[in-house]
């Protein structure tokens, strides 16, 4: 087995160790000259280096209503459903499927009572920046690339919970997903399909349109129907 479940006196973490060979601590707790801060989603994010090369280190944290009273703390209800390790689980069969998403190298939750706090380290996807920064730049070839991509994830029931121009990576090898907190793989029929395509693509196109995409002249005319048509097309093949 590539991973193995590591148990501490609060907690548990699930680490690849054929992908990093760093102790526990200095996973979650890198030091402070190996990590920069990065603005990406509601939670702490940093980039950290080890003996995994470059990754993505993410502490969970609450938004919407819950979040001036939880901040960082979920209800403990097994360790397979902590918000870590459930999405370390979907991205290493994402991973496996060949869909371009970073790969998963550790997980772990830390529990204090009825509560818990987790954090999740992913593979650092070279070149990465977020659809969220191309609003002047963004052309019709870019936004074909999206719709085909986010289509491989749909064609094989991957529900993402937060699909964002935020969380929609322009990467050195095309475009990728990020942030599968709270995502799922369903089973889906023609009808389910349709729902969660729908779903998915207005929640994206809310995103773009707050964030000035829709202030584009070409935006409803070209670059969001071009979107919707790869999307399509890749799904009917």
């Amino acid at each position: 087995m590539r991973c193995t479940l590591e148990r501490f006196k609060n907690g548990a973490a699930i680490i690849d160790r054929q992908l990093t060979s760093d102790p526990l601590d200095h996973l979650f707790e890198p030091p402070e000259g190996a990590r920069k801060s990065l603005a990406r989603g509601r939670g702490q994010a940093w980039q950290v280096q080890g003996s995994f090369g470059t990754a993505a280190l993410r502490h969970y944290t609450r938004g919407g209503l819950l979040a001036p009273v939880m901040g960082d703390c979920y209800w403990f209800w097994g360790a397979e459903r902590t918000r870590a390790f459930a999405e370390f689980r979907l991205l290493q069969q994402v991973c496996a499927w060949g869909l371009p998403a970073p790969q998963p190298i550790a997980a772990r939750f830390v529990r204090s009572g009825l509560i818990y706090r987790a954090d999740l380290l992913t593979a650092w996807l070279p070149g990465a920046r977020p659809l969220s920064d191309f609003v002047a730049k963004a052309d019709a070839a870019m936004f074909a690339e999206v719709g085909s991509t986010i289509a491989r994830f749909h064609a094989l029931g991957v529900d993402h919970a937060d699909l964002n121009a935020h969380n929609v990576i322009v990467t050195d090898k095309g475009i990728a997903l990020l942030d599968f907190d709270r995502s799922v793989i369903r089973s889906l029929d023609k009808s389910s399909q349709g729902k969660l395509v729908n779903t998915n693509l207005e929640r994206l196109k809310r995103s773009l349109t707050k964030l000035g995409f829709a202030a584009r002249e070409d935006f409803d005319a070209n670059l969001w129907p071009t979107l919707e048509n790869a999307h399509q097309a890749m799904l009917l093949r």
